[in-house]
């Protein structure tokens, strides 16, 4: 099996969405390729692949030109998004407020183009049920494939819980925004959040990353950290070095999309407790729950974070379920396994290929 993977976006995104599935198949005896959707080299690679995979991938002419070829072959063709943006609804995408009306146009432009490729593939990929249940409602052949956090996150995470030990000092409830998009999500607990620090004055808020602060957390910020966006390999530390990682998401079709995808690769990263947040149909606060499913603190640490919990007695508060263990790999290494680079899908250079040097 030789399956040409067609990636759309570079960073983190394309590491676990293209490299980790690349990684998967290397694992299973498949060999792999991947390419920028710009790369002039594309076209010219179907012919010698058995499927064609595209991730995040907008319609271009020669993205059309590999899609007919494809079809022309009889080469199957599998689209992947891991988020709403093939619908323009205003429920379906991040806010664009703060954007001009040009640049939400070309916004919706985008949303055009990623839905126009899907239409020309065969099937459709999506990490979540809810993606899968909007792909299907629009006619597609849509399956689930589960996001995995690959054998190397895996690692990272095992070794910041061990080098965290137990935290002593301040609660620290931290948040970890790998992009600007994110506000609504956050917004929705900053109720919670200022009842928190009001009720606990040695808690404190960390913030990682890009984000914009509510106005409901302004009285507090002498309590809140800020700190610059960090490398991946960073970020299993950087959230075991807090007592709880928040991992919040709106309730907005989009919110719904993305949830298990975002919370489960929060938990698997680092050992710290996570705290899930969801509004409240009956209050103006979320309810919050601490959930430490995945790799639980000592008990020394647990106490703390339990005390944060509590704080919001009067709200309601659910305990959700422990979703299914995401699944890994063989730790079998192949020589296509791929490593990431920074020259990996970047726009007008191409790809390395699966081996990433």
């Amino acid at each position: 099996m030789r399956v040409l993977f067609v990636s759309g976006i570079d960073g983190f995104c394309h590491r676990y969405q293209v490299l980790h599935r690349t990684a998967q198949l290397a694992a299973l005896g498949a060999a792999t390729t991947v390419r920028h959707f710009a790369d002039p080299r594309l076209p010219g690679e179907v012919a010698a692949h058995d499927l064609l995979f595209l991730y995040r991938v907008p319609e271009t002419v020669r993205v059309r030109a590999a899609l007919d070829l494809a079809a022309d072959l009889g080469t199957p063709r599998i689209a992947a998004l891991d988020d709403l943006i093939f619908i323009d609804d205003p429920d379906c995408l991040p806010r664009l407020d703060a954007l001009t009306a040009a640049e939400r146009d070309e916004w919706r432009e985008g949303v055009r183009r990623y839905r126009a490729t899907i239409e020309r593939c065969d099937a459709f990929v999506a990490p979540t049920e809810p993606l899968v249940a909007a792909a299907d409602g629009l006619g597609w052949r849509a399956y689930l494939h589960r996001n995995a956090v690959a054998p190397a996150e895996l690692e990272l995470g095992r070794r910041a819980r061990d080098a965290a030990g137990v935290r002593r000092g301040d609660p620290v409830l931290g948040y970890f925004s790998g992009t600007p998009t994110h506000d609504e999500d956050f917004a929705s607990i900053a109720r919670a959040l200022r009842d928190v620090l009001r009720a606990h004055p040695r808690v404190r808020l960390r913030v990682v990353g890009p984000l914009q602060l509510p106005a409901e957390l302004e009285p507090f910020t002498d309590r809140i950290e800020r700190g610059a966006l960090v490398e991946w390999h960073e970020l299993p530390a950087a959230i075991a070095a807090t007592d709880v990682c928040l991992a919040p998401l709106a309730t907005s079709a989009r919110g719904s999309a993305r949830r298990r995808a975002r919370t489960s690769r929060a938990a698997t990263r680092s050992g710290c407790a996570r705290v899930s947040c969801r509004r409240s149909s009956t209050t103006s606060a979320a309810a919050c729950s601490v959930e430490r499913r995945v790799c639980p603190r000592p008990p020394q640490a647990r106490r703390s974070t339990s005390n944060v919990g509590r704080a919001r007695r009067s709200s309601p508060t659910r305990v959700r379920p422990s979703p299914p263990r995401l699944p890994t790999w063989s730790h079998r290494r192949s020589p296509a396994a791929p490593r990431s680079c920074s020259g990996c899908a970047s726009p007008g250079t191409g790809c390395c290929a699966s081996t990433c040097t």
